[in-house]
C-alpha cells in the first residue's frame, strides 16, 4: 500500500483536478444562462454522427455518405447514448453530454499516470525537497498540459492524451526492467483507433518492443493494430468514400497530397512557426542526442531514440494549434520523454540545490513550456460561450425558425439533431465539396449542389476568405457579443438563395432577434421584395442597416419550429 508521503502527489493532483474542472463546468453554465456548450463545435460534428451511426448510416445527412470524423472509435462510443431520448427535457441530454462524461472519466484516470511519470523523473527518497517537487510537478502537469481543458472540448483528445501517457509510462516501466502491463498493451492498441496521428507512438513502442526482444509480442501487436485499421478503410471505400476520412485529407495537406515530398517539407516549416512546435523539435533533438551519446541504460537509450522518431513524424505530418488539441499529446509525450531522461542531472543540478534555484526553474518550465496552455485553461469558458453565441443559435434559427436543407461552413451544431439536409461547403461532411475546394473552383459549384439538395439558404462566415455567389442574396449578419476564441469568425452572414426563401426567412427575423442572447446583434440587411421580383438583388437596392440589442431567451434542442 502506497504511504502518505509517496500518495501527497496524487492526492494533490486529483484536489487541483476536480477543483479546476468543476470551477470552469460552473462558469460555463453560468456564462450561457444555464445551458452547457462544447469549446467547439467539432464536438458536435461527432455527436452528428454518432447519432446517425445509431440509426445504422454512417454519415451527417441521411441520403449520403460521409466521413467526417478524425477518429475511428470516438463517434462509435458516442453512438450508444443517442439512443436515449426524454420528453420535456429538451431532448436526448444523455447524448449530448457522454462526450463530457467520457473526456472527464478520462481526464481523471491519466492523473494516477502523470502521479507515476513525476515518481519516475523526480529522484526517490526520503528528503522533503523531492516530495515537493513530485508535488510542484503534478500540479504544473495538471493544469499546463490542457488536460482539463480537453474535457470541455467534446472531442477524443482526452482518451488519446490518456492512451498516449499510458504507453509513455508503460514503456519507461519496460526501460527499468518491469515486464509490460496490459494497459501498456491497451493503450497501444486503442491510441491510432482514437486518432490515427498516435499510429506515431504506437510505432515507436512496438520498435522498442521489438528492441527488447519481445519481437513477436510487437508482431501480434501490429497485427491487432492494422487489422480494425484496414477493415474500416475497406468500410470506407465501400460507401464510396476514400480510404482514409474526408477530415483528415482537409487537414492534413500531406495525406491530400498522396504523400508528396515536398508537401511533408512544407508542413514542417508551417508547424515550425509556432512556439510548441519549436519546444517539441528541441526536445526531439535532445532525445537523440541521449539516444547516442549518453551513458545511460540500453534499456533508456533505446526508448529515447523511439520516442525521438515518433516526434519528428509528428512534426512533419501532424497539426499544431486549434484551441491546444492537435499536437498536446505529442508534445507531452515529447517532452515527459526529455525530463525523464534528463532525471540525473536535474536531480543533481536543480532539485539540490534549495528552495530558491527549484522555485526560479519552476517558474521558468511554467513560462517557456506550458504557458499557452496555463493562458488557454482560462478562456475555455470565454470559448464555450463563443459556440453559444454563433452556433447553438444558428442551430436555432436552422431548426426552430426555418427548418429546410441550408448550407453552412461549420456544421456541427447546425447538423445535430437536424434531420433536414445540411450541405457542408467546408467539405468535411461531403467529399464533391471537398473536391471543388481543392481544385480552387469557382463559386458556381455551391449553386449546383444547393440545387442538387434543394438548398434554399445559407450560414457563412463574413469573411474574404469565404466567397459565395453573386446572386446569393444577403439578409443580414450576426455577429459575436464577445471576445472570439474559437469560432473561424466573429460575424455569419444569412444569405437567401431563392425568392421564396428570402421573403420568408425575411418575416422571420425580427422573432429571431428578439431570441438572441443579450449583446449578440443581428443586423438586417435585406427588404421585402415584390413576389414576382426575380433574379439577385443589387447593392443599390439594400436599404440601411437596422440594428437590434436582444434580451435572452434560452433554446433548446428539442423545441419545434414556430407555426
Amino acid at each position: 500500500m502506497m504511504r502518505m508521503p509517496q500518495r501527497l502527489p496524487l492526492l494533490v493532483g486529483i484536489s487541483a483536478f476536480l477543483s479546476i474542472a468543476l470551477a470552469l463546468l460552473a462558469a460555463i453554465l453560468f456564462l450561457n444562462s444555464g445551458r452547457f456548450i462544447y469549446t467547439l463545435d467539432d464536438a458536435y460534428i461527432h455527436l452528428a454522427l454518432a447519432e446517425r451511426i445509431a440509426s445504422g448510416h454512417y454519415g451527417i445527412n441521411l441520403v449520403e455518405y460521409s466521413s467526417p470524423s478524425s477518429s475511428i472509435l470516438w463517434p462509435f462510443l458516442l453512438a450508444p447514448f443517442q439512443r436515449f431520448s426524454f420528453a420535456g427535457h429538451g431532448g436526448n441530454w444523455i447524448g449530448e453530454l457522454a462526450p463530457l462524461a467520457l473526456n472527464f472519466l478520462a481526464a481523471l484516470l491519466t492523473v494516477p499516470i502523470f502521479s507515476s511519470l513525476a515518481h519516475k523523473i523526480v529522484p526517490q527518497g526520503a528528503d522533503k525537497t523531492n516530495r515537493k517537487v513530485r508535488v510542484v510537478v503534478m500540479l504544473l502537469l495538471v493544469t499546463g498540459s490542457n488536460l482539463i481543458g480537453l474535457i470541455f472540448t467534446g472531442m477524443e483528445h482526452s482518451l488519446q492524451l490518456l492512451a498516449t501517457l499510458a504507453v509513455l509510462d508503460g514503456a519507461l516501466a519496460i526501460a527499468e526492467g518491469e515486464s509490460p502491463r496490459i494497459d501498456f498493451y491497451a493503450a497501444v492498441i486503442l491510441g491510432p483507433l482514437l486518432r490515427y496521428e498516435n499510429l506515431a507512438i504506437s510505432a515507436a513502442a512496438l520498435v522498442f518492443l521489438y528492441m527488447r526482444a519481445r519481437g513477436r509480442t510487437a508482431l501480434i501487436q501490429l497485427l491487432v493494430i492494422l487489422v480494425p485499421m484496414a477493415a474500416f478503410s475497406v468500410f470506407l471505400k465501400s460507401l464510396g468514400l476514400p480510404v482514409l476520412p474526408t477530415s483528415i485529407f482537409a487537414k492534413s495537406s500531406f495525406v491530400a497530397s498522396h504523400g508528396a515530398v515536398i508537401k511533408a517539407v512544407g508542413g514542417l516549416y508551417i508547424n515550425l512557426q509556432s512556439p510548441i512546435a519549436t519546444l517539441e523539435a528541441l526536445a526531439m533533438i535532445a532525445l537523440v542526442a541521449f539516444a547516442w551519446i549518453s551513458k545511460a541504460p540500453k534499456g533508456e537509450r533505446q526508448w529515447a531514440g523511439c520516442a525521438a522518431a515518433a516526434a519528428g513524424l509528428h512534426l512533419v505530418v501532424g497539426r499544431f494549434g486549434w484551441f491546444n488539441r492537435y499536437e498536446v499529446s505529442s508534445y507531452l509525450f515529447a517532452l515527459l520523454t526529455t525530463a525523464y531522461m534528463a532525471r540525473h542531472f536535474l536531480a543533481t543540478r536543480v532539485f539540490a540545490k534549495g528552495s530558491l534555484r527549484l522555485a526560479a526553474c519552476m517558474a521558468t518550465a511554467v513560462l517557456l513550456l506550458l504557458h499557452n496552455y496555463l493562458s488557454d485553461l482560462l478562456l475555455v469558458p470565454l470559448a464555450s460561450n463563443n459556440i453559444y453565441e454563433q452556433h447553438f443559435q444558428m442551430r436555432r434559427f436552422a431548426a426552430e425558425f426555418y427548418p429546410k436543407p441550408v448550407a453552412v461552413m461549420d456544421l456541427g451544431c447546425v447538423a445535430y439533431r437536424n434531420p433536414n439536409y445540411v450541405l457542408d461547403l467546408s467539405g468535411l461532411a461531403s467529399y464533391e465539396a471537398r473536391k471543388h475546394l481543392q481544385n480552387a473552383d469557382s463559386p458556381v459549384w455551391m449553386d449546383r449542389m444547393a440545387e442538387k439538395y434543394s438548398v434554399t439558404w445559407a450560414m457563412v462566415y463574413d469573411i474574404p476568405a469565404v466567397p459565395v455567389p453573386e446572386h446569393w442574396r444577403r439578409m443580414g449578419t450576426m455577429k459575436l457579443g464577445k471576445r472570439r476564441i474559437t469560432p473561424a469568425g466573429a460575424v455569419v452572414a444569412f444569405y437567401a438563395i431563392t425568392d421564396s426563401a428570402y421573403q420568408d426567412i425575411l418575416g422571420l427575423l425580427p422573432a429571431f432577434q428578439q431570441s438572441l442572447p443579450r449583446g449578440v446583434v443581428f443586423q438586417v440587411e435585406a427588404q421585402k421584395i415584390p413576389t414576382h421580383a426575380v433574379g439577385p438583388l443589387t447593392a443599390g437596392s439594400l436599404p440601411g442597416r437596422t440594428e437590434t440589442r436582444a434580451g435572452f431567451l434560452r433554446g433548446t434542442w428539442g423545441r419545434t419550429a414556430p407555426e
